[in-house]
């Protein structure tokens, strides 16, 4: 034991003097969130500024609709009525065409249906979000003409509002909270297991593959440390600096989120799915982190190693991405015997406050498997001095 504690001091005291560490896998995630986010915040109440103190719009059609004199009584809407009106709209500098029949005011007047047309650039998120401002000003006015038909026939303003919808969640959040919460819920557990394997692939590669370019691997398997101290001392920092790193990512982001786009409540995770969570995180965590010393183990030098690891990684992550947009209360039974798959969507089933034993069972299940077979496989690449020492 005392052994372990060696080899896992000295692996952690030589990864945390690699400023290239610290940086990449700490501090990176800790300061790239706030501004990534904090970007995308400010861009979006920059264009929604925009919008509100200036829109331009072209008219086609009817220019002396009252939709058009409804219009000019905006004080930041700009009406544009050239012909090349289309081609301004591609080149942005017009926001959205409203195109007006002709007999739009006299349609309306006779009782007939008619069509109002609103052309916006699918690829220009301002004109997306000009055509929803200028909706909001239709619909007011096309609300304002419902009810004064309905007063001509003198009949009461609820005359055509039998009833009202009023939807509500089950939690106590605001409705646009709860719609980007359960976005980043969703996204949650994926992001976990990415955050967690990331910072090892490099560290895996110099583990052992580097230890053999430098020359340093034989001097150390030569002392009085046991292979197992060494394997397991090495997993262990492996599994350290990843926590770490995930812990780092994860607060960062979450801090991040309800900073800028104020969440409230809805990000909002119980301590019982923190434990699950945290308990299947360090089983998937183990297991390829082994997998991963296998791997290094095997190589010959640092370029091998991450070429092996990227194979190996790549499907971890593809496999962490299949359940991100499943529904956590109607995940399939074949999900929960999918590696990987198994606890991401377990994950999701924990955020949302389901805790089927079930589930919970057949996943820890699959799991102590997995960890089982890794741990033998690194252990097997350990005593094989054809594989250690592979020329």
């Amino acid at each position: 034991m005392n052994n372990f504690f060696t080899i896992y001091k000295k692996e952690l005291i030589d990864i945390f003097r690699d400023r290239k560490t610290i940086i990449f896998s700490i501090l990176l995630p800790i300061l790239i969130y706030p501004v990534m986010f904090g970007l995308v915040n400010y861009m979006m109440k920059d264009m929604q500024s925009d919008i509100e103190k200036k829109l331009d719009l072209g008219i086609k059609g009817n220019k002396d609709s009252a939709i058009v004199s409804i219009l000019k009584e905006q004080k930041n809407i700009t009406l544009h009525y050239d012909d090349n009106l289309d081609e301004k709209l591609k080149k942005g500098d017009v926001s959205l065409i409203i195109d007006i029949p002709n007999e739009f005011d006299q349609n309306i007047n006779d009782f007939k249906p008619t069509t109002l047309k609103l052309v916006y650039d699918k690829d220009s998120n301002k004109s997306s979000m000009a055509a929803s401002s200028i909706r909001a000003i239709f619909d007011s006015y096309y609300k304002s003409i419902v009810n004064a038909r309905i007063e001509s026939k003198g009949l009461e303003k609820n005359f055509l509002n039998p009833f009202d919808i009023q939807q509500v969640t089950t939690e106590n959040v605001k409705d646009s909270d709860q719609g980007l919460g359960s976005v980043m819920i969703g996204m949650l557990p994926t992001f976990i297991i990415i955050f967690m394997l990331t910072p090892t692939l490099t560290i895996a590669a110099d583990f052992i593959a580097g230890e053999k370019e430098r020359g340093t691997f034989e001097p150390l398997l030569s002392t009085s440390v046991s292979r197992m101290s060494i394997m397991w001392g090495k997993l262990a920092t492996l599994a350290t600096v990843s926590i770490i790193a995930l812990v780092a990512s994860m607060t960062a982001m979450g801090g991040s989120l309800k900073y800028n786009f104020k969440l409230g409540n809805a990000l909002n995770v119980t301590p019982k799915a923190l434990v699950l969570i945290a308990l299947f995180s360090v089983f998937v965590l183990i297991s390829v982190c082994a997998v991963e010393m296998a791997i290094s183990i095997y190589a010959k030098s640092i370029k091998e190693a991450n070429s092996f690891l990227g194979g190996i990684t790549a499907p971890v992550f593809i496999l962490s991405y299949i359940p991100f947009m499943m529904d956590a209360k109607t995940v399939k039974w074949i999900y929960f015997n999918i590696p990987i798959v198994n606890v991401v969507v377990l994950m999701k089933e924990f955020l949302v406050g389901i805790f089927n034993t079930q589930h919970i069972l057949v996943v820890a299940a699959w799991h102590i498997v997995y960890v089982i077979l890794s741990i033998l496989f690194v252990k097997i690449m350990f005593s094989r001095e054809e594989v250690i020492f592979r020329s």
